[in-house]
């Protein structure tokens, strides 16, 4: 959204700039600038905002340490009373084997021959033993059920204790995913803009054209003025001569004394 913000901005900064030619001439440049960076202010506050935004998601992420933290004292604590009950479980076994052997003891005593006898001493011997058995078993049957309940409280808590390591090794990892993740779209994010900022930048280069300008010119010059040097040098090598008499043909003059057939040109004895 912000990033829409930004490229309507750029967007009505380019549209507008012809109605700013049109309408102000040359101070439109100093309106495109002004544009220009606003435009560039805006840019700033989106990447300031997205800055913000992935700090936020970092403290996001960070909150998880505390909930791992305190996950991590609960599953101590339902260990050790995994533990206890795991104790407390073997504790009545050893304890429903004693009665069981109880129990084993007394039936055997009704079948010796004294408890047999028939007579009174017999008889009460008897009843007394029969009594103790009764006892003994409604004893075994009770930590039968104890035992039960422990156990399956047992069989409850290890399933919870295994539940809640899964689920603190799943938090663990996730929150190492999600912080690479974030690193990530923050390394996306300044790269994006790397491109950016690096697809906008433009030289000016109407500096250079005007210095190439001025020393094209200052080349001309000096051409035209060494050429005029030339040609005065030229004009002042020239012989002076005053003007001729009609009826003087100076070629005819120059090839008689080349070629040694008359005197020279003025000898009064010519």
């Amino acid at each position: 959204m912000k990033c829409g913000i930004v490229k309507g901005s750029l967007l009505g900064l380019a549209l507008g700039s012809a109605a700013l030619f049109w309408v102000f001439g040359g101070r439109a440049f100093d309106l495109i600038s002004w544009k220009a960076n606003k435009a560039r202010e805006m840019v700033k506050k989106s990447i300031t905002s997205f800055d913000d935004e992935i700090n936020m998601a970092r403290a996001q992420v960070k909150k998880l340490d505390p909930a791992i933290a305190e996950g991590a004292e609960a599953l101590a604590r339902l260990e050790d009373s995994v533990k206890q009950v795991s104790g407390e479980v073997e504790r009545l076994r050893m304890a429903l084997a004693e009665k069981g052997r109880r129990i084993e003891t007394l039936r055997a005593s009704l079948d010796k021959p004294v408890v047999q006898r028939v007579g009174s001493s017999g008889g009460e011997l008897k009843a007394k033993i029969e009594a103790a058995l009764a006892r003994s078993i409604d004893e075994y049957r009770q930590v039968e059920r104890t035992l039960g309940y422990a156990q399956d409280t047992l069989k409850y808590r290890q399933a919870l204790v295994q539940t809640a390591h899964d689920q603190l090794l799943e938090m663990q990892a996730k929150k190492k995913t999600l912080q690479s993740k974030i690193d990530e779209i923050e390394a996306r994010h300044k790269a994006r803009l790397a491109s950016q900022q690096f697809s906008e930048f433009r030289v000016d280069t109407s500096p250079l054209a005007e210095a190439e300008r001025a020393v094209a010119e200052l080349d001309s010059q000096e051409s035209v003025s060494a050429r005029a040097d030339e040609l005065k040098s030229e004009l002042a090598d020239l012989p002076a001569f005053d003007t001729l008499p009609a009826d003087r043909d100076v070629r005819q003059e120059a090839d008689a004394i080349l070629q040694g057939a008359t005197a020279a040109v003025g000898d009064p004895s010519a």
